[in-house]
């Protein structure tokens, strides 16, 4: 896989293809499969065919958050940095009752196994883990905005802050992910490539 600085979203004059707008899809696409999972669940609880699970099979995981943060920081918009940690809180609450509640875990592991033998690329051990592509996903979230032509200009206070802010994800990806091998070394790599984005003298 290819790493480098990541490129923006780009847009015309029609409003519809703006990167706002583009956002504003998104979200829409994630609170639409939020809703599917939560129907679903009840149509089953009522059913009493499966158990109710508080993360359903339609639930979103660490795939659909990195897409959600993926989206905000290749927007460049000026929120993008907000909205991309609003998304890694929301993993992380995830993941955290995910692996406290032992028996919602068991169930969700059984009801997402493959129908047969072949890999499903689609069931996804480990589903709220935060992953290093998401803590690197955020910092491009800073880098972007910080060089955006959506917001020309910064104080030196804004530049310094969002610089920190990287290096704090850099040394909590560290610290809570393995990064051994060319996947740790392609998380470095992102994350300089977001420091530079900044331009921190």
């Amino acid at each position: 896989a290819k790493c480098g600085p990541r490129r923006m979203l780009r847009y015309d004059n029609d409003d519809n293809q703006s990167p706002r707008k583009l956002v504003e899809l998104g979200q829409d696409l994630f609170r639409t499969m939020w809703k599917l999972d939560q129907t679903v669940k009840n149509e089953d609880d009522e059913t009493q065919q499966q158990p109710l699970l508080k993360y359903g099979l339609y639930h979103p995981n660490v795939v659909t958050i990195n897409a959600m943060i993926e989206l905000w920081a290749s927007s460049g918009l000026p929120e993008a940095p907000q909205e991309a940690e609003r998304y890694l809180s929301l993993l992380q609450q995830w993941e955290q009752d995910y692996t406290s509640d032992d028996s919602n875990r068991q169930q969700h592991h059984q009801q997402h196994q493959p129908i047969d033998d072949d890999e499903d690329p689609y069931v996804i051990s480990e589903p709220f883990r935060v992953r290093p592509n998401v803590y690197c996903a955020v910092m491009e979230a800073y880098g972007q905005t910080m060089s955006s032509s959506h917001s020309k200009h910064h104080s030196a206070a804004a530049t310094t802050a969002s610089f920190q802010r990287i290096q704090e994800l850099v040394d909590e990806m560290k610290s809570t992910c393995q990064l051994e091998g060319p996947a740790g070394t392609m998380a470095l790599n992102r994350a300089c490539y977001a420091v530079a984005a900044v331009a921190h003298p």
